[in-house]
């Protein structure tokens, strides 16, 4: 066989398989599942994804709760007591000796 002949025979070869199919995918119960396996057949045909850990979540940290507290009670204002020096109550020793109000 020559080449040219090979080049023919391989053509109508590749034209009757194209010719065959066609034909075969008129008929519905043909190409349904046929069409309904071709990404099964994808999936096995495309390489495997590399998968990569998720980023690990570090959960928040917990805020304090408020709790009710009891009411601080308040003491009731009083007097200072004088400072040594000074006659008079509720005065303080000023500069040169002389008492002053605090108030």
């Amino acid at each position: 066989m020559s080449l040219s002949q090979r080049t023919v025979a391989w053509s109508v070869t590749a034209a009757m398989h194209v010719a065959a199919v066609a034909a075969l995918l008129q008929f519905e119960g043909i190409r349904k599942p046929l069409m309904d396996s071709l990404p099964i057949m994808v999936e096995l045909i495309k390489p495997p994804e590399m998968k990569q850990p998720p980023p690990e979540v570090v959960p928040p940290k917990p805020r304090p709760v408020a709790r009710d507290q009891p009411p601080v009670a308040k003491a009731p204002p009083s007097e200072a007591p004088p400072r040594a020096g000074c006659r008079i109550a509720g005065t303080r020793a000023g500069r040169r000796g002389s008492c002053t109000q605090t108030r």
